[in-house]
């Protein structure tokens, strides 16, 4: 099984003044980096951590948290990264499911403090069968709690990195939450196995949304990976055409996930600042599946191709234009679901996963993700794809964001309602009576929404996604 000890020590060796870290005016080389994770493995094990523990962790964003992730696994433990601004309930929930053996928080930074050893210290031989355990909000409100092996993550990163080319010479920007998977994965380890640099910057909120491109330009970055919400956001904010300038000599790779890619989106964004978003596609039980590849002209529509030894099988119910359900056959599997201490993994997988995503790769090899089977509205019996609304929806000029759900309905089962965000310059008096005109000549009868509720913003969790129950209930 590859080890993050295995990598960071060949490019220590091979490249040891190369940036590993930077944020803000701090660098920490791969030389330096290789040694402190080495020294910390020997405080969590000094503080009588023992192989197969574990080890929570609850840190903002920043090189700490990612001294704790390499940390842990160099000591042989299991990570459970949660949320630091998590609410104490939410919290304690997740400690009671996962019982970790210790709990790091801020104020135990000076584990991780910056004293690196003087020697290079070896990783522990004995390695757990769980490397990480993720937890994810789940369809029903109840976390799940995703295992992945550290070799698995590796040798998934690895193939995604061979196939865009992403390699030692690469910035790549971190803006995502680093507790959950994509802003792990996709953004510490990824440009670590590559042999490049993590450039760190203030987690992406609306607030820190408008500093965006200063840090992102001060650390040199040629890489990145956003999400929808985020790219619609800098192309409101932004129009300076230095930034986009910018853009277009310095920023080669920019990768979208984590929620489907709106066409109006991934336009306004090219338009703006001059460079394709590559949409991906993955899920924390199976990682990255598949991406768009630099340079490279594909099915704009779709979420690009498979990653090598990926297979993708359509069998199950269908969506609302009988695009039947995707199902993954993959080496980037995850262990199972965690239970509890006592109790085995839950596996999740016969052959494959299930997605709960419809859809097919077509002739090309280009992965088409068509609708999701539970976001599926029944309306008087037909069924309707929120997503193919809300795409339709976006292109009127008033709307900077939407979503669109099914609400119960005493006759037809449920209604089509879209919640509305709109551009600042769009009076709510005139929305109100221009988009159902506008959903009427665009949308046929069953697809058009009959409740519309304007709204300042969308309610997201800390990943960025909308937590659509709570505009259920709002």
């Amino acid at each position: 099984m590859t080890h993050p000890w295995n990598v960071l020590e060949s490019w220590a060796l091979r490249q040891p003044e190369h940036p590993a870290l930077i944020e803000g005016e701090r660098v920490i080389t791969y030389d330096a980096l290789h040694r402190q994770v080495g020294a910390i493995g020997a405080r969590l094990r000094a503080r009588g951590l023992m192989p197969g523990q574990r080890l929570a962790v609850a840190l903002p964003n920043g090189i700490p948290f990612i001294l704790a992730y390499l940390g842990a696994f160099h000591a042989g433990l299991t990570l459970i990264p949660l949320n630091p601004d998590a609410p104490p309930e939410a919290l304690d929930q997740l400690l009671a499911l996962s019982r970790p053996h210790f709990f790091l928080r801020s104020e135990h930074l000076a584990l991780l403090t910056d004293e690196p050893s003087g020697e290079r210290l070896p990783f522990v031989a004995e390695q757990p069968e769980i490397g990480a355990i993720f937890f994810t909000s789940g369809t029903t409100g109840t976390p799940k709690g995703v295992c992945h092996d550290v070799g698995t993550l590796i040798d998934n990163v690895r193939a995604f990195n061979e196939m865009v080319g992403l390699g030692n010479g690469c910035r790549m920007l971190h803006v995502l939450p680093m507790f959950y998977m994509a802003g792990f994965l996709n953004t510490v380890l990824s440009p670590l196995v590559a042999g490049g640099a993590v450039v760190i910057a203030p987690r992406f909120t609306p607030q820190t949304a408008l500093a965006f491109w200063k840090p992102a330009m001060a650390g040199a970055i040629d890489t990145a990976w956003l999400t929808p919400t985020m790219l619609a956001m800098l192309t409101r904010l932004y129009r300076e055409s230095a930034v986009s300038n910018w853009c277009r000599e310095h920023l080669t790779r920019l990768f979208v996930g984590t929620a489907p890619l709106p066409a109006t989106v991934r336009d306004a964004f090219a338009d703006r600042f001059g460079v394709a978003p590559l949409e991906s596609y993955g899920m924390t039980e199976v990682l990255l599946t598949a991406t768009h590849l630099p340079g490279v002209a594909g099915a704009a529509a779709s979420a690009g191709k498979l990653l090598p030894g990926v297979i993708m099988e359509a069998d199950g119910g269908q969506d609302e234009e009988n695009h039947p359900e995707l199902k993954i056959v993959t080496p980037y599997r995850m262990k199972g679901y965690w239970v509890a201490p006592e109790e085995p993994l839950i596996s999740g997988f016969g052959r494959s996963f299930s997605t709960g995503d419809c859809g097919y790769v077509d002739e090309a090899g280009y992965l088409h993700i068509t609708g999701r089977l539970k976001d599926l509205i029944i309306r008087g019996g037909v069924n309707v794809s929120p997503r193919a609304v809300e795409e339709v929806l976006l292109r009127h000029p008033a709307i900077a964001e939407l979503c669109v759900l099914g609400m119960p309905h005493t006759m037809l089962g449920e209604e089509v309602a879209a919640w509305i965000v709109l551009k600042p310059d769009c009076p709510e008096e005139v929305a109100r009576r221009e988009l159902p005109e506008f959903a009427r000549r665009h949308l046929v009868a069953d697809a058009a929404p009959t409740l519309w509720r304007f709204v300042a913003a969308l309610p997201r969790n800390a990943t960025g996604k909308v937590v659509k129950q709570a505009l259920r209930t709002s």
